[in-house]
């Protein structure tokens, strides 16, 4: 009897942990068509600080104005031990192109994906000696982590049970 005690009580704490590190994402249009979310505390040195440039918003100004290209309440962000986790709603039929220069594959969606400086090797592991935190979906939209740090990126490897949309076997070109 002690024991079903302490599982419930630890099946609780574990639920109760997971669920504080998850936060709502503050998403803000920053250009037509342009939104910013931030998940955790910002660095001080990123990508675009590191670019030292600013967007040509005059030029983005002029394109048509855009809606947000999901259920804002979808996007997931979170962090924990110190590593920041975001999840994107994806179709089923979507696919995903960009993190940079890579050698033998266009499509990444199903990919896990090291992004930092490495060699080539010869070898399509993920790694790439061009890595871009930046990406392009099928359903026209792209998503850039502003990050200067080495990430993880899991394109679409892994559905979860209650996913709107699961991938189709027709999605799945590679």
């Amino acid at each position: 009897m002690n024991n079903i005690r302490y599982y419930r009580l630890l099946f609780f704490l574990l639920i109760t942990c997971f669920k504080s590190y998850g936060q709502e994402i503050n998403w803000t249009e920053v250009l037509p068509g342009v939104w910013k979310g931030v998940v955790g505390k910002p660095e001080s040195y990123n990508l675009l600080t590191a670019a030292g440039v600013t967007p040509r918003s005059e030029a983005i100004r002029k394109l048509s104005n855009t809606s947000f290209p999901f259920v804002m309440a979808d996007v997931y962000g979170g962090t924990v031990d110190g590593k920041t986790y975001l999840r994107f709603p994806l179709d089923s039929l979507e696919q995903l192109f960009g993190f940079g220069l890579h050698f033998q594959s266009v499509h990444q969606r199903g990919k896990i994906l090291r992004l930092h400086v490495d060699h080539y090797g010869g070898v399509d592991n993920g790694r790439t000696h061009a890595p871009t935190p930046f990406y392009v979906s099928s359903n026209g939209y792209g998503v850039f982590i502003n990050s200067a740090r080495y990430l993880d990126v899991y394109a679409g490897s892994a559905v979860r049970k209650d996913s709107k949309h699961p991938p189709s076997s027709k999605g799945s070109q590679r």
